[in-house]
């Protein structure tokens, strides 16, 4: 008897578990990238009338800070965090074309709206364009020892600066091996290719060339 409530208590212990991840997995959202999903949305939809010299309704979306200044109206077009508050997300989702963004062209899919609904939801979050983000030193990508750093790290042979640190591991990510290194008359035909469309002359360098050039 003990026994049968046991599995009974086990069952629905299991089942209560397994609704809690079914809803946690079902309301969760991933975090919305704004340079992947929103911005190819503003500027296909909203960036003609709302960025540049063209800002109608002191509404551009070329910055967050004037995206998220007030409007001539008065209202915020973007309030981070609330979208139910959000003038943006109201006129994209009128209905009469004299109110809906964008003016008279085709309304956003409900696709788009969800994105930018749940953009603002997780507070519009800006992503900077890399003309304007500073210049920082990076992390060279370098071998590491392995067993737990018991064993020294395998020096990278094919590696002769710090550009080739990055291909190689981006190589080795990918498994795959690099290409053996050209001799000096593939090189150079490589190169007349590349500038002049031609194979190379004898007369250039006789001494790389060869018949196989």
């Amino acid at each position: 008897m003990a026994f049968r409530k046991r599995k009974k208590t086990i069952w629905i212990t299991a089942v209560l578990i397994a609704c809690t991840a079914l809803f946690v997995f079902s309301t969760h959202h991933a975090t919305v990238d704004f340079n992947t999903e929103v911005k190819p949305i503003l500027n296909k939809k909203c960036i003609t009338c709302h960025g540049g010299i063209r800002q109608q309704g002191n509404l551009s979306f070329l910055f967050r800070s004037e995206a998220l200044a007030k409007t001539k109206s008065g209202k915020y077009a973007i309030i981070p965090g609330n979208p139910d508050g959000s003038e943006m997300i109201r006129r994209i989702k009128l209905n009469d074309p004299e109110d809906r963004m964008p003016y008279h062209k085709e309304p956003l899919s409900d696709n788009e709206i969800q994105t930018l609904t749940r953009w603002i939801k997780q507070g519009a979050k800006w992503g900077d364009h890399w003309a304007y983000v500073p210049v920082k030193a990076v992390d060279i990508p370098k071998p590491k020892a392995s067993l737990f750093g018991l064993l020294p790290a395998t020096e990278w042979q094919w590696v002769k600066n710090d550009i080739d640190y990055f291909v190689f591991d981006k190589l080795q990510q990918q498994d795959l091996k690099p290409s053996p290194e050209a001799d000096k008359a593939t090189l150079l035909r490589r190169v007349s290719l590349d500038i002049t469309g031609l194979p190379p002359s004898t007369s250039i360098a006789p001494q790389y060339l060869t018949s196989n050039s």
